[in-house]
């Protein structure tokens, strides 16, 4: 199951320290 930070990387390109977390994951 994915997270909201995971879909949220998914959908919005958005480069944030949380997403960037989420990617290295």
């Amino acid at each position: 199951m994915l997270s909201k930070q995971q879909v949220a990387s998914y959908g919005p390109p958005r480069r944030t320290a949380r997403e960037r977390h989420t990617v290295s994951i």
